[in-house]
């Protein structure tokens, strides 16, 4: 499912998405080891020849347990050796999951990287996770998912599935919140990172989230904005973190809490811990690695609310001297047989991005 076929999707409700049924368990993996969290792969299966699905259990989730499927690349095996390849980690949009990338015919992501010396990575989430560790009690409890996806699940790609440590990242939607901002957070971790029509700018002050929060065109803002994004979770609301428009919570919580995110101190503001997981406050934290943009424009109602985002990041990242490939998606050429692209905020438009793409993120991990 993508958000061009659900409105109201862009600041919906978040639920754990459903697990589809799969092909037996793979005997030949060795059995599960524990990461240095605690993590364990619970469930593996071989979807087939090239594609392989794992669950994994980690504290950082809580009770949650969630999967991440692999396309694996020529030559590899589960008994592979000592050979290691590198790893592309691409991150689903909001109301998906680690499917979205074949789901209803639409993502060609498999034949995109078909015969390419690379381990792609599909992690799943949840519809709204935003690939970051969300504020709750303000104690660094669970969901943590930039902390289970940079420790736990990379620990797992190593120890089990031959990833080395050459890795790139890209994201789609609400993805790309997580392919900029774990980056910029982890400095050294991705080695290139891309945005498809990313969610980059969450406390931007967008006309439509100043109509939600019944604001004239020149009034200040009342809090922090969710940019029209995926930041709304599904945890119970509490009377301190109650959005008043929705019921949702923020899940970076409330401008005026203050936040201890690792659960060891110091304490952050809600606003500094928002503007921790805005791409565009930390444009220099990208510098160094080959980065790629797209967006459309041709005026999609639901892609114009990212085109503002993407705009202000290309412009935040010009001003800091961050060079960034940064392209319309309705400008790039469509392979004969896949869907037109007329700019909308569906995969007619990031098949061909993220086709553009491939070389920028790929040559930075060693791919060709």
């Amino acid at each position: 499912m993508n958000w061009s076929r659900r409105a109201k999707t862009f600041v919906g409700v978040c639920a754990s998405a459903p697990v589809l049924a799969l092909a037996p368990a793979l005997p030949s993996v060795p059995a599960p080891a524990a990461t240095a969290d605690g993590a364990t792969v619970v469930q593996e299966v071989q979807v087939n020849a090239r594609t392989f699905d794992f669950k994994v259990s980690s504290p950082a989730l809580g009770s949650q347990q969630k999967w991440v499927r692999l396309y694996v690349p020529p030559g590899w095996t589960p008994t592979a050796g000592g050979a290691t390849w590198p790893t592309l980690w691409m991150l689903h949009g909001g109301f998906a999951n680690h499917h979205a990338w074949e789901a209803e015919g639409e993502g060609r992501l498999r034949e995109m990287t078909q015969g390419k010396n690379v381990i792609v990575v599909m992690p799943e989430t949840t519809y709204c996770s935003s690939y970051t560790n969300w504020r709750n009690d303000a104690q660094g409890e669970p969901p943590q998912w930039e902390k289970y996806l940079i420790e736990d699940v990379d620990q797992i790609l190593r120890a089990r599935y031959h990833a080395s440590t050459d890795r790139a990242i890209g994201g789609i939607s609400m993805g790309g919140i997580g392919s900029f901002g774990l980056p910029q957070r982890n400095p050294g971790f991705f080695k290139a990172a891309a945005s498809y029509s990313g969610n980059l700018d969450p406390m931007h002050d967008h006309p439509i989230t100043k109509a939600a929060d019944n604001l004239g065109p020149n009034d200040p803002p009342k809090r922090d904005k969710r940019g029209g994004g995926c930041t709304l979770s599904d945890v119970p609301s509490a009377p301190w973190e109650d959005d008043p428009q929705s019921g949702l919570v923020p899940i970076w919580g409330r401008a005026q809490d203050t936040v201890d995110p690792d659960g060891a101190g110091p304490r952050l503001s809600g606003h500094d811990y928002w503007k921790r997981h805005n791409p565009v406050s930390w444009p220099q934290s990208l510098a160094g690695i080959p980065l790629y943009m797209a967006v459309g424009d041709t005026g999609n109602s639901l892609e114009n609310l990212v085109k503002v985002q993407a705009d202000a990041m290309h412009a935040a990242l010009n001003g800091a001297g961050v060079p960034v490939t940064y392209k319309k998606t309705n400008t790039l050429p469509i392979p004969s047989g896949w869907d037109t692209c007329t700019g909308g905020h569906d995969y007619a438009c990031w098949n061909p991005a993220i086709k553009d793409s491939l070389p920028t993120l790929l040559g930075a991990i060693g791919v060709s």
